[in-house]
């Protein structure tokens, strides 16, 4: 299953995507960061890193995205 990484500033993706393919029994710990806890906080220009996982919900925002794969 695929965990994808993307950042964003101001509200738009910004960068490829990072990608990392997850396998059965694998643990994924994130910082507050990673996880998603600062996307609505505070001044609407600034940089934040979102993620997803599974199929369909994980694709890019913007159709021309790169996606880098980790692993």
């Amino acid at each position: 299953m695929p965990l994808r990484f993307q950042w964003f500033y101001d509200y738009k993706p910004i960068g490829p995507v990072l990608e990392l393919h997850l396998q059965s029994g694998d643990m994924v710990f994130m910082c507050g960061k990673a996880n998603g806890k600062d996307w609505d906080d505070g001044p609407k220009k600034r940089w934040t890193l979102r993620h997803a996982t599974g199929a369909g919900f994980s694709e890019s925002k913007a159709p021309d995205s790169e996606i880098v794969r980790l692993c």
